[in-house]
């Protein structure tokens, strides 16, 4: 896939930059939108971190990190990662940087390649090495009495079972209740997010659900009750224009996309 360059960057202290934290998209659907160029980019403790540049300066940018939820099965393990861009429009041409933060640690695996694209496909290849004080699942436990199974806590941390009565450490407290910031992309587009009280990703609408009332697809639409719904033959009884094959929906019936030629029609023949 195009272009390849290689960084040999290992875990280093994190610098006082102020950087800003982007949401981790897992989806299957990799869609690359607006243009940027990455300046930057290195791994700093936990956090891969990527400067970009952007045309703009008049509208707000938005951009995510997607991943399509898979890890390569290599030694170490490589995920691939994009980044998207969407510009909402903005015609403006003033140059911008950002420096963007992506927390490593979520991915739970100590040691990881990551192959990350830019806009036009260049590959630059990373590996990360957890700082010492990492646990993850893969990683061996320490020589106890207690059975080496783990127990992963809300916010992605791993704890031991520990002590005399060889019981799980104590999760981490977390702040206000608060999950981590990543997103899932269901099939249908829905956007889902981490829900206490474990943190776990919300379900995705099922295949006769919808989000957005009165969208139209291939014959069908989405109802007032969000079900994906046939559209309705001529006469049928409906309440929206929507719920109708021919999209107008007059005195509580369908009408029929013939008799709305018939009247295009007659208006066209009355003004030639």
């Amino acid at each position: 896939m195009g272009l390849t360059s290689i960084f040999f960057v290992f875990a280093e202290e994190n610098k006082d930059i102020e950087n800003t934290p982007i949401n981790l998209i897992i989806s299957d659907s990799i869609e690359m939108k607006d243009q940027f160029e990455i300046e930057k980019i290195s791994v700093s403790g936990e956090d891969l971190i990527f400067e970009v540049s952007y045309s703009g300066g008049c509208q707000i940018h938005e951009f995510n990190v997607l991943w399509n939820g898979e890890y390569v099965e290599t030694s170490p393990s490589q995920i691939d990662l994009y980044l998207s861009h969407n510009s909402n429009s903005d015609l403006c041409e003033s140059k911008i940087f950002t420096t963007f933060a992506l927390k490593l640690v979520n991915f739970n695996e100590d040691d990881l390649i990551i192959n990350f694209f830019d806009y036009d496909g260049v590959k630059h290849t990373l590996i990360y090495n957890a700082p010492t004080n990492f646990v993850s699942v893969n990683q061996s436990r320490s020589s106890s009495s207690c059975t080496s199974d783990a127990k992963i806590c809300p916010d992605g941390s791993v704890v031991e079972r520990m002590g005399a009565n060889c019981e799980f450490q104590s999760c981490p407290v977390q702040e206000n209740n608060s999950c981590n910031k990543d997103l899932k992309v269901c099939a249908d587009g829905t956007i889902v997010s981490r829900v206490s009280p474990l943190c776990e990703f919300s379900e995705c609408p099922s295949g006769d659900e919808c989000n957005f009332i009165g969208l139209r697809t291939n014959g069908d639409y989405c109802s007032i009750n969000k079900t994906i719904l046939f559209q309705k033959q001529a006469n049928s009884f409906c309440e929206n224009n929507f719920e109708c094959q021919s999209n107008v929906c007059i005195s509580d019936k369908c009408i029929s996309s013939n008799l709305l030629n018939n009247i295009f029609n007659w208006f066209r023949d009355l003004f030639d």
